[in-house]
């Protein structure tokens, strides 16, 4: 990481242009501030090669290799055949390369091509075996060569067949991605689909994973109905949400979402075994879907993507398990839904709220891990306090836990549930400040956002001392001041006499000054006309104060209700870019590493570090 000190003469001249453009925003509130970006992308950590968040699809070449569509990474991996990790490609977006929830994966080793059913994006991207973009086709729609959640694809001599999911259809096109026709309809009948996920190709017969009907249904090239078996059940040759098939000499391999597992029968569709059940075990599944046969192997092998259980398995006839890629246990250092990040400049240690694997890890800024821990449910935030370094967690069921900074537990407790002051009900951050004031941003969700956001105000053994908002929904224009409608974020500050809250439902953010009995004594509220909610905050120095909504457009204010810069980030997956955010630090210039802004990405599942100019 680049070393950078504090620029204190571009810090004026920015507060004296931000001053000037402040003016201006605030005469032409639909006008956003255009300024040179002050964030500079140092780098990235949470997102471990080799490691899957719902695999879903697989393919193995005639090498060996292995492809495996990493479906909430919106990325590509790809192993040897011993099960090395060799590379990868795309990330979330929808440019070219990019890629929206790929699903299903095919190789066409003859023309060197990788072909992927990208159901986010509603269309089929070819790359080379590298990971270079070739070309695409499809688009979103019902009509000839557009798809509705396409799933899956199977590549034929001359053709393509592709799953065309939700228009419950097969359709055919050229290797180059020409349309050629298509067959089938909604319906039970012969012929007819219910959302068909999955597609295999052998000895020119089609079989086609009719999944809402639970059964699988073969085909001619021409799409002339052959023959079909299974139905739905739990018994030996039933199915239940067919979600993977493929074929060779020895049968047809079907995966089941549904009842875990998968079956084999003959090339007549008479049931033959069941292979494996349902658990995380080696050899269990957890909602198994794509299949594929090792071309590259003299015994019957295939590949299943254990998507629940963030795996693929290769396995034999027997089910016997020969190797697991992946983990159904994310390993320490790869995060899950990142939440509520917390940083202690005492001893530059990054504490991250890790949602998805019920756990805290901490790291330092560069991303290497440092320890980690269980928790007995999901993590929203986390706050470090400036007295003593405790680390405070509170889980989404409302406990509030209190640890040393390396894991050492001191106390948890659960402030009670409900709508009544004291009470809270659906978490969604906390802080702590100097004097081990905890404050809790609650919200409610009952079938919509009818909310009664409020601020819950205990001590550090959680004796509630007040609750700011308790006169319920924010109404009238402007809100009064003292409710809070869907409190984002929080941030208190060290010497105890400010809180700073985003109000995401109020598109505000708010400066708290509690009084000595922790009532509130004032508040300074400022609406900067943002056209999205402000979601996540984080406090530099000199009472600098960032703001970003939930896909990362950046407010600077200075000292509070100043604007001095503003700008709008990338949505996407990409070096600097942002989806759904989920929180925000501040971590000041130290001996190790420059002043950097850190942000959590719940669903790019990482954490990106900046720089900063002018800090």
């Amino acid at each position: 990481m680049k070393s950078r000190s504090q620029n204190h003469l571009f810090q004026k001249a920015l507060i004296g242009l931000g001053f000037c453009l402040a003016a201006l925003f605030i005469l032409m509130p639909q006008v956003a501030l255009a300024q040179t970006d002050i964030l500079n992308y140092e780098l990235e950590f949470g997102k471990l090669d080799g490691y899957f968040h719902k695999p879903q699809g697989v393919a193995v070449d005639q090498q060996g290799y292995t492809y495996v569509t990493d479906y909430e990474d919106h990325r590509i991996q790809v192993f040897d055949p011993a099960g090395n990790f060799v590379r990868k490609w795309g990330w979330f977006g929808s440019d070219t390369g990019d890629l929206l929830q790929p699903m299903g994966i095919a190789v066409n080793d003859q023309l060197n091509r990788v072909y992927v059913a990208e159901m986010g994006g509603e269309r089929i991207q070819v790359f080379d075996k590298n990971g270079a973009y070739l070309f695409a086709f499809g688009s979103s729609g019902p009509g000839a060569g557009q798809f509705s959640d396409v799933h899956d694809l199977a590549i034929g001599k001359k053709t393509i067949y592709v799953a065309d999911t939700w228009n419950h259809r097969i359709q055919v096109f050229g290797h180059d991605g020409n349309y050629l026709g298509e067959w089938g309809s909604q319906g039970n009948g012969p012929g007819q689909f219910e959302t068909p996920k999955a597609i295999a190709v052998y000895r020119d017969v089609v079989y086609v994973a009719d999944t809402g009907n639970n059964r699988v249904q073969a085909f001619a090239p021409d799409g002339s109905y052959l023959w079909e078996f299974g139905s739905a059940g739990t018994g030996k040759g039933e199915l239940s949400a067919p979600a993977g098939i493929d074929v060779n000499q020895n049968g047809i391999y079907v995966t089941e979402s549904g009842n875990h597992r998968m079956q084999r029968f003959d090339l007549a569709g008479v049931y033959q075994n069941v292979i494996s059940a349902q658990g995380n075990a080696p050899g269990l599944f957890n909602t198994p879907m794509g299949i594929a046969l090792n071309p590259a192997s003299q015994q019957t092998q295939f590949l299943v993507a254990d998507a629940d259980n963030h795996r693929v398995q290769r396995m034999d006839e027997l089910g016997n398990v020969l190797q697991i890629l992946g983990s159904f246990q994310a390993p320490a250092g790869h995060l899950t839904q990142p939440m509520g990040i917390a940083y202690s400049g005492k001893e530059g240690v990054l504490a991250v709220a890790d949602y998805g694997n019920s756990r805290v890890q901490l790291f330092d800024v560069e991303g290497n891990f440092l320890n980690g821990w269980a928790l007995g449910a999901p993590p929203i935030d986390v706050a470090i306090d400036s007295a003593d370094d405790h680390l405070w967690i509170i889980t989404d069921n409302g406990t509030v836990h209190r640890y040393t900074l390396y894991g050492a537990f001191l106390t948890a407790w659960t402030p009670p549930f409900g709508q009544n002051p004291g009470q809270i009900g659906s978490p969604k951050g906390l802080t702590v400040d100097g004097n081990q004031i905890v404050y809790i941003a609650n919200q409610w969700f009952n079938g919509a956002y009818n909310t009664n956001g409020r601020i819950h105000v205990a001590d550090a053994a959680g004796n509630h001392l007040a609750t700011w908002g308790a006169t319920g929904l924010s109404t009238g224009s402007p809100p009064p001041p003292d409710t809070f409608e869907l409190p984002a974020d929080l941030h208190a500050d060290k010497w105890s006499k400010s809180l700073y809250v985003a109000v995401e439902g109020q598109a505000r953010t708010k400066l708290i000054r509690p009084d000595s009995s922790m009532g509130i004594d004032s508040v300074v509220e400022h609406y900067a006309g943002m056209s999205r909610r402000p979601y996540a905050l984080a406090v530099g120095p000199e009472d600098f104060l960032f703001v970003a909504d939930s896909v990362g457009r950046l407010s600077l204010f200075e000292p509070f209700n100043t604007l001095v810069h503003q700008q709008d980030r990338t949505t996407g997956g990409g070096p600097g870019e942002f989806r759904h955010i989920g929180d925000m630090e501040f971590a000041e210039e130290n001996g190790e590493h420059p002043s950097v802004l850190i942000f959590s990405g719940r669903e790019n599942h990482r954490i990106q570090v900046f720089t900063i100019d002018g800090f």
